[in-house]
């Protein structure tokens, strides 16, 4: 009798398992690379594919259908939308879903009175920081699943010390993608004046003006550079930034290039990777910028310190301190040894966000359920 459920057990084991990912929109961002990654990597072998999105496309869904993935859209009406709910449940019980990994608070809203009676395994990524009810609703949701997973180390223990209870909570961090982002560099010369560069869109968080504000230093110190800012966001968040460049007389200086889809193409001919964040859980824009081999200055927040090892791939400036970002700025750019050695060191760890390293954990924390 023992033996006959050991081989049961095992039959269970390797049955290919039906995985749902579920998101409420698909534009571009970290948590949608993340899903792009898995779609395109997951061992089919093992798992049946399907997505759904509640809310649009978004710009990333053309992207997805070369893996021979079609997402169903549920498009829901409202935040909570019971005929969404009952769509989804009829979904997963049609396509024998046993596993559902979720990624927005919404997300993990709709599930759980979507699955309420049937042996489904609940996993969710935790990408950010929720505040207000969200936060409230998303803990108490995500303590009935049956992992969490965050997408740094100092995610995972800021989440902790928000209450977020569940007893199984993993790191894995996102991955950047190999298509878009790898090494091209031909060689460690510095553009005369060098070229600076930010990718990040506008928001309270990013402080771009820190960025501005040292740019204006370096050119006071009679050290010429130029910075492009990448990226786009709400007026209330840009316009302040655009109107300390022209109080600067920094117009000659620093450009705002807007929304670029293939920014992959474009880093190789910048010198430089500035991020100036107050708070992030991870920071996948550093790691695209690393995997192309550019030396990288962020802000010395826990995420950017977890990423760079303490400052060993990278340079970490003063937090919201411009002087401490213009003088890393031309410490790096006068010391060509320097330039050299964090431009390599930077490839080699963008090395360990790989895809493929993505896919191994999740696929382990997957089959600790079954």
């Amino acid at each position: 009798m023992g033996n006959l459920c050991t081989v049961r057990m095992k039959q269970n084991k390797n049955k290919k398992k039906n995985l749902l990912l579920l998101s409420d929109n698909f534009d571009i961002g970290g948590k949608e690379i993340m899903l792009v990654n898995i779609l395109k990597n997951i061992d089919r072998s093992r798992f049946n594919v399907h997505l759904i999105i509640l809310s649009h496309k978004g710009e990333l869904i053309k992207k997805i259908k070369r893996f021979g993935i079609k997402p169903v859209l549920m498009s829901r009406a409202h935040k909570v939308d019971v005929k969404t709910i009952l769509k989804l449940r009829r979904y997963i019980i049609h396509n024998r879903i046993d596993i559902i990994h979720t990624n927005d608070w919404i997300d993990s809203l709709y599930i759980v009175p979507a699955c309420l009676g049937l042996s489904v395994i609940k996993i969710a990524t935790v990408h950010g920081y929720e505040k207000g009810w969200h936060l409230f609703v998303h803990r108490k949701i995500l303590n009935k699943f049956h992992a969490i997973i965050a997408v740094s180390k100092s995610l995972l223990n800021n989440l902790m010390k928000m209450r977020y209870n569940n007893i199984n909570i993993f790191v894995v961090y996102n991955s950047y993608d190999e298509e878009r982002f790898h090494f091209t560099k031909s060689s460690f010369l510095i553009h005369n004046p060098p070229k600076l560069v930010m990718v990040s869109r506008f928001d309270w968080c990013k402080q771009q003006e820190v960025v501005v504000r040292a740019v204006g230093l370096l050119k006071k110190w009679g050290i010429a550079v130029t910075l492009d800012f990448v990226g786009d966001g709400i007026k209330k968040y840009v316009e302040p930034v655009k109107r300390l460049v022209t109080r600067m007389n920094l117009k000659n200086e620093i450009k705002f290039l807007g929304i670029i889809k293939d920014v992959g193409k474009i880093l190789p001919d910048y010198d430089i990777f500035i991020m100036s964040s107050s708070r992030e859980s991870f920071g996948l824009s550093l790691v695209e910028a690393m995997a192309v081999g550019l030396p990288v200055i962020a802000s010395d927040i826990d995420s950017f310190r977890e990423i760079l090892g303490n400052g060993k791939y990278g340079i970490l400036f003063k937090t919201g301190d411009e002087n401490s970002l213009a003088v890393k700025i031309k410490r790096l750019i006068e010391d060509k040894y320097l330039y050299r050695e964090m431009a390599l060191k930077a490839r080699e760890r963008a090395d360990e966000f790989t895809p493929s390293n993505m896919i191994k954990k999740l696929e382990k924390i997957y089959e600790l359920f079954f």
